[in-house]
């Protein structure tokens, strides 16, 4: 887990509703966006809350900084923790920095192949109105992302900064628009010389060969191209900070004083190493008139001493042959991009110009009033916006690896290739295979920067990164069987399927499910999906074979074991003690461990409190409108334990029902027995208007809820729903029943 905030280019241009915006702007991808939360704000709308936040910077007139914190938390490629992990994380690394009480809106995104958090946070505080800016951030970023990754089981990276403020800039701009930085050229081309040099004259004329040149500031040495463009000469190498030079050369000699004094000839030239001197150039070419331009074969060569033999220059850092033609046909289009955005721009400024004149001609005493007026112009003014936003979005200047993207989703094998080039491809839950001959194609929804397909399949998006397949949700049937879907289409022969136990397991049940003619290449995979395969295409009246045999062993034929049952004679306790009653001969009897379950139970997974079992001996299995009473059709009502048949021994049915009020009885007695343990007792609905939230404990294997009513502590068993609504709520929130009589948090939710 990576944390880092996003600096504002300038202060200026600092504006919370368009990092908003762009955090919940789609961009017409299926997957971009996801979870959208708004915290401390009134409203729950980001639209809205951007409205509020602004009015409580307006609040603060004093402040000249920045007023908006942009921060991204990032996770490792694969990791995809769940909308309750991404809530914790996002709220205790803000309280962490200090803005646990500030307004902000916070987007997970799922358009890269690394899962990360835009969070939009208002430094000003909502309601003191003061600035709040975290010193060294970055540090306590560190130790909350390591906090972070131990609680909620991350992989771990490293946060101990090693590379410098500008190292990290560079390094962020080169994986981003994929374009080599001037930190990098001058490293490669330079660095070695540099260090290697006796006298500043040396390094000067190292660096003018180069086209660059060395300059002493306040902060220490920089090297700056002929654009104007610097890096600090320490972050080129360690060797080059101007202590450690100042210490080898002595003081610093600026180039002008260092080169004079390497002339033979000059004061102290001894003791600097001369430098070849600028030759003489030859004369002009004879016979030739001066208007005229000798063709390149005919001139002679010229060579002047000291001449920069070359210069930075962008160049992409991928080292593909097809790299150099694609970059050429890049800076050919971008150079055409500024002049037809001033050609397009220009004609929406001459048609708005035009329009006001023809509204301002028909003078003061025409039929238009003044507030007519206003309106006219405010919505030519509005049409001029909305003119020039289609303009910059039809002549857009791109990066290099933006470029590259977009050329790959016009179809460009080449681009695509390059994005691919230095990418660690998907990692995690996957699906692999030979592809097929041919290229086939799917409906392309985007593509990121390392070259990740996301096709669009059956209403859901599966990543493709020339190797590996993967969805985002491995536990959801429908992307599962999409991600098989597309496995089919474009591989062949047997598929390999890496990743965790249950994702294998619910590759094999979509491959079962769907009936695609696909196999796998792991052989306790491929033979569990022919059990499935065969178990679904069996006949119907094979899979009652055993409820048919239970059948015929009420007639006093022989039971499934192979044991016959006497006539009038029942098994069980219970059952005999009705049949000497005379009221029933005999009963159905719950099936054998390992055998058929009932109708409403098959195929899915269910509570014991929701097992309810409905059986006619000597016939199929029904379950009829009569045997359901009426309040089982509501929602969240509670069950018929009458549906029920108990069994004998410790662990039946009815037994387990009472056992929950008995548990709770006992945690109650167990902690009045705490030492200092104030009084406890179970929790009733009339509770819930005071109650708060103290913590979530485990007794006998249930969990239970600890609240604070008025002076008293009460307990509330919980279920795995509820336990998910308090956990993560702090000690103190108020707590209350919800619409679906489960406990939960009360007031505004994030």
């Amino acid at each position: 887990m990576i944390a880092k905030q996003v600096p504002m280019k300038s202060i200026g241009r600092s504006s919370f509703g368009g990092l908003v915006d762009y955090i919940t702007n789609s961009q017409h991808k299926q997957e971009r966006v996801g979870v959208v939360t708004v915290t401390n704000c009134v409203t729950h709308d980001p639209e809205l809350a951007v409205i509020e936040v602004l009015n409580t910077q307006q609040q603060n007139l004093r402040a000249k900084s920045d007023k908006t914190y942009h921060l991204i938390l990032s996770f490792q490629a694969g990791e995809s923790p769940s909308p309750a992990a991404l809530a914790d994380i996002e709220r205790h690394v803000c309280a962490g920095l200090g803005f646990d009480e500030h307004q902000r809106v916070s987007a997970v995104h799922h358009d890269t192949d690394n899962l990360h958090v835009h969070v939009a946070v208002n430094k000003i505080h909502p309601r003191r109105h003061t600035l709040h800016d975290p010193f060294n951030d970055y540090h306590t970023l560190g130790l909350l992302c390591e906090e972070m990754e131990l609680r909620h089981g991350l992989g771990h990276d490293n946060h101990e900064p090693r590379r410098s403020v500008s190292e990290g800039r560079a390094a962020d701009m080169e994986r981003h628009a994929g374009i080599g930085s001037l930190e990098r050229w001058v490293r490669e081309t330079c660095a070695e010389r540099m260090k290697a040099a006796t006298s500043w004259a040396e390094i000067h004329a190292t660096l003018a060969e180069h086209g660059l040149e060395l300059h002493r500031g306040e902060r220490g040495l920089a090297v700056v191209d002929r654009q104007g463009l610097g890096v600090k000469a320490s972050a080129v190498a360690r060797e080059l900070s101007a202590p450690k030079l100042e210490k080898r050369l002595g003081a610093f000699e600026p180039a002008t004083v260092a080169l004079a004094r390497s002339m033979p000839g000059a004061i102290g030239a001894g003791r600097r190493p001369a430098v070849p001197p600028v030759g003489r150039p030859p004369p002009m070419p004879l016979r030739q008139p001066l208007s005229r331009v000798a063709t390149l074969g005919a001139l002679r060569s010229l060579s002047l001493a000291g001449a920069p033999r070359s210069g930075y220059a962008l160049s992409p850092l991928h080292r593909a042959p097809e790299a150099a033609t694609l970059f050429a046909r890049y800076q050919a289009e971008q150079d055409g991009v500024l002049p037809a955005r001033q050609v397009a721009l220009q004609a929406a400024r001459e048609l708005q110009r035009r329009e006001r004149r023809q509204l301002d001609q028909t003078g003061p005493d025409g039929p238009l009033s003044s507030q007519q007026r206003i309106e006219d112009r405010r919505r030519i003014d509005e049409r001029y916006r909305a003119a020039a936003k289609a303009v910059r979005r039809r002549h857009p200047r791109l990066a290099w690896a933006d470029w590259l993207r977009a050329q790959a989703s016009a179809g460009d094998a080449g681009a695509l290739a390059l994005l691919r080039e230095a990418a660690k491809g998907l990692q995690g839950n996957v699906v692999s295979g030979a592809r097929r001959d041919g290229s086939p194609t799917l409906p392309l929804d985007a593509v990121t920067k390392e070259g990740t397909l996301h096709h669009r399949v059956r209403d859901q998006v599966v990543r493709d990164d020339g190797r590996r397949l993967q969805v985002r949700r491995h536990d959801d049937p429908a992307a599962l069987d999409a991600l098989l879907a597309a496995a089919h289409t474009l591989c062949q022969g047997p598929l390999r399927v890496d990743g965790s136990p249950a994702f294998r397991a619910g590759v094999v049940s979509a491959a079962a499910r769907s009936g695609l003619s696909v196999t796998f290449e792991h052989a306790a995979l491929e033979r569990r999906r022919l059990e499935l395969l065969q178990t679904r295409l069996s006949p119907p009246e094979q899979r009652h074979d055993n409820d048919r045999s239970r059948a015929r062993a009420q007639d006093g034929r022989r039971t499934p074991r192979g044991r016959p049952v006497l006539p009038g004679r029942a098994r069980g306790p219970r059952l005999a003690a009705g049949a000497a009653a005379g009221g029933v001969r005999r009963k159905p009897d719950l099936a054998a461990i390992g055998q058929e379950p009932p109708p409403q139970g098959r195929d899915r997974l269910r509570n014991l409190s929701q097992l309810g079992l409905v059986r006619i001996a000597g016939g199929s299995e029904v379950l009829l409108p009569g045997h359901v009473p009426g309040q089982l059709e509501h929602a969240r009502t509670q069950p018929d334990h009458g549906l029920r048949r108990g069994f004998a021994g410790p662990g039946g049915m009815n037994a387990a029902v009472a056992t929950l009020s008995e548990l709770a009885e006992r945690y109650i007695a167990d902690r009045r027995a705490r030492p200092g343990e104030a009084a406890t007792r179970v929790f009733s609905a009339g509770d819930e208007r005071q109650a708060t939230f103290e913590a979530l404990e485990t007794f006998g294997g249930q969990r239970f809820a600890v609240l604070r009513c008025g002076g008293e502590r009460v307990v509330k068993p919980v279920d795995a729903r509820e336990v998910g609504r308090l956990s993560g709520l702090p000690a103190g929130a108020r707590v209350g029943l919800m619409t679906d009589g489960g406990l939960g948090p009360r007031g505004r939710s994030r």
